[in-house]
């Protein structure tokens, strides 16, 4: 991670609690053993870590594959959003892009393609 993700975990991990470490559950649960039992409390490291917490927010990887997946799926949608954002507001560079094309779904599949195209160049760069 770089130091400005640690900065992003630090923060993040203060939020949860003071003092929450990496792989603790990022929101515990307390909740009843059972009906036999009814003064035994079981606190589970049920759902997320709050290190796989900070990777969603963060959307950087953690190590855990399919969660690696998700965040890589979600950034390559964010960029893919900008990159629109971007050509969009370049008039020339969307008259150049949909020159030829008639209909509304030709222009929007273009820009599309377009914008995933940068978004997937952006990632390449990021991923060295």
């Amino acid at each position: 991670m770089t130091d400005k993700t640690d900065e992003t975990v630090t923060e993040i991990l203060k939020e949860l609690d003071a003092e929450s470490k990496p792989h603790d559950p990022a929101y515990p649960i307390a909740h009843r053993e059972s009906e036999l039992h009814p003064d035994a409390f079981y606190s589970g490291a049920t759902g997320l870590t709050a290190h796989e917490l900070v990777a969603l927010k963060t959307l950087e990887p953690c190590g855990t594959p399919w969660l690696d997946a998700m965040t890589r799926a979600a950034k390559r949608r964010e960029l893919a959003g900008q990159a629109m954002a971007a050509t969009l507001s370049n008039q020339t560079a969307v008259k150049k892009l949909l020159d030829g094309h008639d209909t509304y779904e030709d222009a929007v599949a273009v820009l599309t393609h377009s914008a995933t195209l940068n978004a997937d160049a952006l990632l390449a760069k990021l991923d060295k």
